[in-house]
């Protein structure tokens, strides 16, 4: 058997390595005290203490297995890279353009419906002004028309004197105070209460008119005012423009009544005076 260093016990030995660094034992085929391939392992001492006890090759196989059974791996228990170790400057500039193109998408829609909110905002504000505005019309064209239908109504529900439908008309355009052609009818036959119709106008006139006209050479006015009052009586003076006197005291009559009949005059004539060439007359407009 092989002698080996008593300094070589102190550490495990590699059967490896021990297999490479044995030396070579010359055999031949016919020696019959070569060692059997059993015992043909390189050994070594299983003690420090003991420098000859020769471990057997059997314990040196289980040594070896259990060596390489307890090693371990340290690079698969190392800790695990966070994902922040793995962001390079390539991802964070590929990161920018993508960044930049979602952005202005963002803020143009943002835009678009901060706009839209304040056009809907203005559009209410101003469908609320048209509205109160189209209700105050409406409103005041009621309360309009509500007055004008209670006014009719009042004035229709007022009873009219009986003058109003109990009364003469006269029809005669030669009356007319614009009127300037013949002469000179005298209207000392009325008495009583007449209504102006048709071709003669409505209403006595208020106001004097040169001689010639109404057809006369003593025109006569109604000194006096209309009433307003649906049913109401006013009282006037006839007077007669002759002679340079716009009410001739020789021709003009007192006591000429007028009344509001609701969209007409009715007038109380009396008879007027007609002598010497000088015919007095009742002219209206």
């Amino acid at each position: 058997m092989t002698s080996w260093d008593n300094n070589s016990f102190s550490r495990p030995v590699d059967p490896s390595s021990s297999m490479r660094n044995a030396p070579a034992l010359s055999m031949s085929t016919n020696n019959f005290f070569a060692p059997s391939p059993r015992y043909s392992s390189q050994v070594h001492p299983q003690y420090s203490d003991d420098g000859r006890q020769i471990q057997q090759p059997g314990y040196q196989t289980k040594y070896t297995e259990a060596s390489q059974a307890t090693r371990v791996d340290f690079s698969q228990t190392s800790k695990p890279k966070s994902w922040t170790d793995h962001i390079t400057v390539s991802h964070v500039i590929g990161f920018l353009p993508g960044l930049v193109l979602t952005a202005i998408p963002m803020g143009i829609l943002i835009t678009l419906y901060v706009l839209a909110c304040k056009f809907l905002r203005v559009t209410i504000i101003l469908s609320n002004a048209l509205m109160n505005v189209y209700f105050t019309n409406s409103r005041a064209s009621s309360n309009n028309t509500t007055a004008r239908t209670e006014s009719s109504t009042s004035a229709t529900s007022v009873t009219l004197p009986y003058q109003c439908t109990s009364c003469s008309s006269i029809n005669d355009m030669t009356r007319l105070s614009t009127y300037t052609a013949g002469c000179c009818p005298c209207d000392s036959a009325y008495n009583g209460w007449y209504r102006f119709t048709g071709s003669s106008g409505s209403q006595l006139i208020t106001f004097p008119v040169n001689t010639g006209f109404c057809s006369t050479n003593a025109p006569g006015w109604w000194n006096g005012t209309h009433p307003s009052t649906v049913g109401a009586t006013a009282n006037g003076n006839f007077c007669a423009n002759y002679a340079g006197y716009i009410c001739n005291p020789s021709y003009s009559t007192a006591s000429v009544l007028a009344t509001n009949c609701n969209g007409f005059y009715v007038y109380y004539l009396v008879p007027l005076y007609c002598c010497c060439g000088i015919y007095p007359r009742y002219c209206t407009i």
